[in-house]
């Protein structure tokens, strides 16, 4: 009996949050599900393709002249109903167990190409089909009749009933009652519209909708899901080894799977067949990921990622209140599934916006651990960089001729003139403008998230669920003072600082400037007095800071 995510860990359970963006108002959303369909398509075709030329669970054999084809009726159906009719529906009353079903009017290579496109095209092939079928076919004297897939009968061209297909069951009373096989929502199950990935997964979803000879039966939460071994394996590496490997499962034509609900099976299914993009309302992202992993559906993982980034994140475009709390939900679905680039986003989302996701009551039912890697992200944003080039650099900042560095290092035996002359240069003027830049970056950082942290300590509320976010805050305002202290002359010329300032010239208290003028007295040594005297000096005379700093100082 097959299990899913036996032994695993139990992801929290967080449903799906339905209408957190609005469609059509997002610039990223049509260009990634365009993305993402193409990707899902292509494997598709893929699949398909190498069900064909591995022959995983052929049940058909033609025959051209000594060269025997082995394919699959279900896919055939699918595909092109007509071909199927004219050539196994029309014979398999009269042949044997894997007696093969002889094509005339074809050349070897020209079916293999046609058995080709058939699995593989993405594109809907009715054209080809019937191009074939009037070349190929028709030309034998055998009357041409048209077979409609949709309701599983043959009709001549005129449109009177025929033959009925004897692999297809189509009859009303075998369809389940949340299934619609009108002609227009064929693909319309659970309160949701299917995307397949393409004309290929909309006839295979069609296929699997309408019950069309399956050969295995799946059973799960007493439901029953009738498929084919065919494309479940060449789908699933999962199902692969359990129906071709020595499972008990691969000899019986019903299994039951446990570990997952029927809501779950459908997600599935309708992947597997379909491709397709979307998930019903409130499904559990988080166990369809584990489902996916599970069941080896890369592709199904990766609609499962799109969902969340746009549902839960809206592409990580600007924050609005509705969003804050579903990107921590995507951020925890992410840890506890150990999708690590989504993780990662999510991360530099919240770090990036962090005064508003502190400020979540939800915040504080994130994992200790996330939680101190978002504080910990912070404070390495105030760390001086380092690069491969570092002593290079710091000759440079000392003001020393980028040829004199460069000499210097080559009469120490530091570089090798054949192999580094050429480069060298340019890499340490690359290095340079990084290391100028991060250092830039990192000193508005400190100023701003100086000030960010004292906005978030003064609106919270003193309540059991902000301690958390609490202690986080003014462990960052320590860090960022002390960063101040250590890059003062530098850090009073960033516009930052000086918002620092004007903030406080206008606030009724001057805390935060309080808080740095007594950590440099508490941190003044012999050492850096020179430097943190001139710098204070330099804000007392300087035109643009002189007003505000008088103005804060009588505060203090």
């Amino acid at each position: 009996m097959a299990r899913c995510g036996e032994g695993s860990a139990t992801p929290v359970v967080l449903l799906r949050s339905p209408g957190v963006c609005s469609k059509g108002l997002q610039k990223k959303g049509p260009f990634e599900r365009r993305r993402l369909k193409a990707v899902i398509s292509e494997q598709l075709s893929q699949d398909l393709l190498r069900l064909l030329m591995e022959e995983i669970h052929t049940d058909v054999i033609f025959s051209i002249g000594y060269t025997l084809f082995k394919a699959h009726k279900a896919v055939l159906l699918a595909r092109v109903p007509d071909f199927y009719f004219h050539t196994i529906g029309q014979t398999s009353d009269n042949l044997t167990n894997h007696e093969p079903v002889v094509v005339e009017n074809f050349e070897t290579s020209e079916f293999r190409t046609f058995l080709q496109v058939v699995y593989s095209s993405d594109r809907n092939i009715r054209n080809y089909e019937e191009e074939i079928l009037r070349k190929k076919i028709v030309v034998r004297g055998v009357p041409q009749k048209k077979c409609d897939f949709s309701f599983g009968i043959c009709t001549d061209n005129d449109g009177r009933s025929s033959v009925e297909s004897s692999d297809c069951s189509l009859q009303k009373h075998e369809v389940p009652e949340d299934v619609d096989v009108g002609v227009h929502n064929l693909i319309s199950a659970d309160n949701y519209d299917l995307d397949p990935a393409s004309e290929l997964g909309e006839d295979l979803l069609k296929l699997y909708m309408k019950h069309c000879c399956p050969d295995i039966d799946i059973y799960v939460d007493g439901k029953n899901f009738k498929a084919h071994r065919a494309i479940l394996s060449a789908r699933s590496s999962y199902f692969a080894a359990m129906l071709s490997g020595c499972w008990a499962e691969s000899s019986q034509k019903c299994i039951t799977l446990q570990g997952i609900n029927h809501v779950e099976m459908n997600v599935m299914m309708h992947f597997i067949y379909g491709g397709t993009l979307d998930f019903p309302e409130k499904t559990n992202v988080g166990q369809i990921l584990n489902m996916a992993d599970m069941y080896g559906l890369e592709g199904l993982k990766e609609v499962a990622i799109y969902i969340l980034r746009r549902d839960y994140c809206n592409f990580f475009q600007k924050p609005i209140p509705r969003t804050l709390a579903s990107v921590l939900e995507c951020l925890i679905i992410a840890h506890s599934v150990g999708v690590d680039s989504l993780f990662a986003d999510c991360m530099k989302w919240i770090v990036k916006h962090f005064a508003r996701f502190w400020s979540e009551r939800s915040f504080a039912n994130v994992p200790p651990e996330i939680q101190k890697s978002c504080l910990n992200m912070l404070i390495q944003s105030l760390v001086i960089p380092s690069c491969s080039c570092f002593h290079l650099v710091a000759q440079l900042e000392l003001g020393f001729p980028l040829h004199v560095v460069f000499l210097t290092q080559l009469l120490h035996g530091l570089v090798i003139p054949e192999l580094q002359v050429a480069g060298l240069f340019e890499t340490l003027a690359l290095e340079l403008a990084q290391y100028r830049y991060l250092c830039k970056q990192n000193d508005k950082n400190a100023a701003f998230l100086l000030m960010e942290s004292d906005r978030l300590i003064i609106s919270l509320p003193r309540v059991k669920w902000t301690e958390v976010a609490l202690t986080m805050a003014s462990q960052l305002q320590e860090e960022c003072i002390a960063f101040i202290i250590e890059n003062f002359s530098k850090i009073i010329h960033s516009e930052n600082f000086s918002l620092l300032l004007q903030s406080q010239a206008m606030s009724s208290t001057a805390d935060l400037l309080d808080k740095i003028l007594k950590a440099i007295e508490e941190n003044i040594t012999i050492e850096n007095s020179c430097s943190l005297l001139m710098a204070l000096d330099t804000l007392l005379n300087s035109d643009s800071t002189k007003e505000m700093v008088l103005k804060v100082m009588e505060f203090i």
